[in-house]
């Protein structure tokens, strides 16, 4: 069920390349939705090149050196009133190699190159049970729209809503009826998850708290998913953020040992399918769990700079950026450009200069 494997390096197309006022050493170079500085005459539109993405953390070798005091970790920056996402390299960096590859092949194993995780507090690691089951569920992951602009064709005149995206950490609960057949009884189980595994109920070492337990009891979620089966049939996973302190530095302003729940997705298991929007609602408020806000529900008729613009904006009664926005359509739909479910994210570049 796992899809959009992010591809950090890979092998592109340079769409333009634009001047920058005031500017005689670097120009911009555009690749699918990204704008990257780069040094005047390196590259040519329509040329091929190695662009990295934001968050690629690149291996300690000789020719990413330069990156040293950056802890070789490309960030978003701003040079001469320009934003600048991601890094390109000219294929001559794979020496013999360079016509190995094809167009938009992702080479990030063979350079080296992984995605920078922010360091995991004890509280966020909880204890593993097991590897996230996506056997049953899909993990939560959205791909940027930088990287899919086709999808604004695929999305155009759809009715559409558009939530705010929390920064926090994602979190999974889901219900699931297990039969023994020896003993023919079925037993109802509960699993909780992070955004890569499934946990105990239990603290990591060192740590006096699993803030994902902490929430499913807070919640009540356990017996909350129960009664939904008892009452419809049907086994269900949730899928939310949670937020408060210690967990991404707090942008929500959430009081001191205050964490939520925001729900973003209801799964039906047996129906391998997420709830249309509507039912998206109703069982939130079944389960009377909160949901992310809704900032936008209407037709959707955006380009890339309107969704740039709208993912701008702060939390709630804080002075702090909010991450950016996730679009989808009031009804699941399979997306050809995805080659799966219809459902992007636009980070805010506010958000991004900041954090970096």
């Amino acid at each position: 069920m796992e899809r959009n494997i992010r591809k950090l390096a890979s092998i592109r197309r340079i769409d333009n390349i634009k001047p920058i006022e005031n500017a005689d050493k670097i120009e911009i170079a555009q690749v699918g939705g990204w704008n990257v500085v780069v040094k005047k005459g390196e590259f040519e539109k329509d040329g091929l090149a190695i662009y990295c993405e934001i968050d690629c953390l690149m291996p300690e070798r000789p020719e990413f050196e330069f990156l040293r005091a950056k802890h070789f970790r490309i960030r978003t920056m701003k040079m001469r009133g320009q934003i600048s996402q991601g890094i390109i390299f000219p294929l001559s960096i794979l020496g013999d190699k360079q016509n190995d590859f094809k167009e938009d092949e992702d080479i990030s194993e063979y350079l080296g190159i992984t995605k920078y995780e922010p360091p995991i507090s004890p509280q966020l690691m909880g204890m593993a049970k097991g590897n996230f089951p996506t056997y049953l569920i899909p993990k939560t992951d959205e791909e940027r729209i930088q990287n899919i602009l086709n999808i604004l064709i695929e999305m155009k005149d759809k009715l559409c809503y558009i939530t705010q995206k929390e920064t926090g950490t994602s979190f999974t609960a889901y219900h699931h009826i297990v039969n023994n057949m020896e003993i023919s009884e079925q037993e109802q189980y509960i699993g909780v998850c992070s955004r890569n595994l499934e946990l105990k109920n239990e603290a990591f070492p060192g740590s006096d708290v699993n803030i994902y337990w902490k929430i499913a009891k807070q919640y009540d979620i356990e017996n909350k998913l129960k009664k939904f089966y008892s009452d419809t049939g049907r086994n269900i996973a949730i899928q939310g953020e949670i937020t408060g302190n210690g967990i991404e530095k707090n942008p929500l302003g959430l009081p001191r040992n205050i964490h939520q729940l925001h729900l973003f997705n209801v799964y039906f298991i047996d129906e391998h399918r997420y709830a249309n929007y509507e039912d998206f609602i109703s069982v939130a408020k079944i389960l009377e769990i909160p949901t992310v806000d809704v900032i936008y529900r209407g037709m959707f008729n955006f380009d890339l700079q309107q969704l740039l613009k709208m993912a701008e904006g702060k939390y709630p009664n804080t002075n702090n950026e909010r991450e950016g926005i996730v679009i989808r359509p009031i009804e699941e739909t399979f997306s050809e450009t995805l080659q799966g479910r219809m459902s992007f994210k636009v980070i805010n570049n506010l958000y991004l200069l900041k954090e970096d």
